[in-house]
């Protein structure tokens, strides 16, 4: 796979873990499936569980690299700390893309599909500040967010 490829499996792949990024490096930490389980139930309760199987698998496909390079992990944990955004998933996206230089050729297809099962089954809007508008499909026609003259 080409250094653009990767680079665009990379960038599809971040917001997928973006969201669950904080309960997946928690759960690493816990130790395993039955601390991802109890997150997924967490998860549920709440609402958020909506793409957590998809990025729980893509997190399984990554780890074992991600652990085998502590700075890394470091990083990763530092950004599960932040709110998603477009800088964290471009950071992201930046670390992503370095372990998947790393990976062989058929785990990559297997993120690969991962990643494309996600997003068509998956669909994920985060609306954030005064006025904001989330979307998780199409839309036609006009949006009203506030006051109207």
């Amino acid at each position: 796979m080409s250094t653009t490829d990767l680079a665009q499996l990379a960038q599809d792949a971040a917001p997928l873990l973006a969201l669950s990024l904080p309960y997946l490096v928690k759960g690493a930490k816990l130790a395993g499936k039955e601390a991802f389980k109890k997150i997924g139930e967490v998860l549920a309760e709440k609402g958020l569980d909506k793409g957590w199987d998809k990025a729980q698998k893509l997190w399984e496909k990554l780890r074992p690299q991600i652990e085998k390079q502590p700075t890394v992990q470091e990083r990763l944990a530092r950004l599960a700390e932040r709110e998603p955004d477009p800088r964290t998933e471009a950071a992201l996206s930046l670390e992503l893309e370095d372990i998947l230089k790393t990976l062989p050729q058929q785990q990559i297809l297997e993120i690969q599909n991962i990643v494309q099962e996600a997003h068509t089954e998956t669909r994920v809007a985060v609306a954030k500040g005064s006025r904001s508008v989330a979307v998780a499909g199409d839309v036609k026609g006009n949006i009203t967010t506030g006051d109207t003259h």
